[in-house]
């Protein structure tokens, strides 16, 4: 490693080698790997957090975009949600009891949606997507699972996509999948699939919002079959609206998985439901070490008490139609519409990069990592916003967004 050449990352990089080496790919999560972050140009260890920013072991600084893949709704180090986990922390983090935490948390969420009447948590939401599928085999009675979007890294799932290393290849006849505001898609193949069609889980935004018709098609399609509807709310639960998007969207799951912003980074997820629906786990195994482990339950209650009494979700919605306006103007400003899109809603938009002139999209991408990291900005094309962004943080951010498009006419003559 010549420290003189990469001064900036040195001491990531340095990490990075070592990682390798006890490390399979040198990452815990693929998406804070080199398919997001090449080397060379990129920082792959985090020092500490606050807010917005991250830092990392060189001493760089970021305003983090990324909001930890999603999973940080109010900002990094909260004070509110330490506070009550460290206060949790000196009472214990699991027992060999229940903990009156589970109940608080539980009555708490199903205050915030109607249909809710029973909670069962998990860590991951690959946990509550599994237990949901497993929850409507078992009331159907039947076997096939259609899917929209991205639910699992567990075999049921993971049958299903192209990178199914290690699954038997017999799981593949069981789920299925249709694209995303595809009416035509998923109707050839509910009519293939209907007679064993024990779920159809979908992410209901993703990034883009259903189109007129799309979501209430698939509502009752499942309805009439006796098929039940899982919603996938991992990502969007607490983020577009208090609790589930399904009244933001006015379309009802039979089911619901939350998620991420549940809990502002602690690990916790939830399946939830009707208690006709919800009662059937009793007859299901689904049991963990970990279920009632305290910590993330505190912290999760005090993040649903924050996003109650304060203006979490209008000011994450204000900051994030800044960005959406201005961003799309610089795109306009630089004449960068043939190469760049931004599509989604202000709490959460993608600059989508298009296959367009001399440039492939994987060598935009890697010099888009470039220009972000070298302006202090974290940013994987996904902006995901929460509570602790300013109209300033986002000002930063569209300054190098001004570096990018500059730099493509200027090296590239984009």
């Amino acid at each position: 490693m010549d420290k003189k050449t990469n001064k900036r990352y040195y001491n990531s990089e340095i990490f990075f080698e070592r990682a390798c080496k006890v490390i399979p790919g040198g990452v815990q999560t693929l998406a804070k790997g080199l398919s997001q972050s090449p080397l060379g140009v990129s920082p792959f260890y985090a020092d500490r957090a606050k807010g917005a920013k991250i830092w990392d072991i060189d001493g760089n600084v970021y305003v983090d975009f990324v909001s930890a893949l999603m999973a940080i709704i109010l900002g990094y180090s909260d004070p509110d949600v330490n506070a009550a986990i460290s206060s949790q922390l000196n009472s214990g983090t699991i027992f060999s009891l229940n903990h009156q935490l589970e109940v608080e948390l539980s009555e708490k969420i199903c205050s915030f949606i109607p249909s809710a009447e029973k909670i069962r948590f998990g860590k991951n939401g690959s946990d509550s997507t599994t237990a949901a599928v497993r929850l409507a085999r078992g009331i159907t009675g039947r076997e096939q699972i259609l899917v929209c979007g991205y639910h699992s890294w567990h075999d049921w799932y993971m049958s299903s996509a192209s990178d199914s290393f290690g699954v038997p290849s017999s799981l593949s006849q069981l789920t299925h999948a249709f694209a995303f505001n595809d009416e035509q898609g998923y109707l050839d193949l509910f009519e293939q699939k209907k007679k064993d069609l024990a779920a159809v889980i979908i992410d209901p935004v993703q990034i883009v919002g259903p189109k007129a018709g799309f979501l209430e098609l698939i509502r009752e399609t499942t309805k009439e079959n006796n098929t039940l509807l899982i919603f996938d709310e991992t990502i969007t639960a607490f983020r577009y609206a208090l609790g589930s998007v399904q009244g933001f969207l006015g379309v009802h799951a039979d089911l619901v998985v939350l998620g991420k912003g549940l809990s502002n980074g602690m690990p916790l997820s939830a399946l939830l439901g009707p208690a006709k629906y919800m009662d059937h786990m009793e007859k299901m195994f689904y049991s963990f070490t970990y279920g009632g482990e305290t910590l993330s339950m505190a912290g999760a209650l005090a993040t649903l008490t924050k996003i109650e009494n304060e203006p979490v979700l209008s000011t994450i919605e204000k900051t994030g139609s800044y960005l959406l306006k201005n961003l799309k103007a610089l795109i306009l400003e630089y004449e960068m519409q043939d190469h760049f899109e931004l599509v989604g809603y202000p709490v959460r938009t993608h600059f989508k990069i298009k296959e367009h002139g001399k440039l492939s999209i994987s060598e935009k991408k890697r010099y888009f990592s470039q220009i972000m990291f070298s302006n202090g900005i974290i940013n994987n094309t996904i902006h995901t916003i929460n509570y602790s962004h300013t109209t300033e943080h986002v000002d930063q951010l569209l300054h190098a967004y001004k570096m990018f498009f500059v730099g493509l006419q200027r090296n590239y003559k984009v």
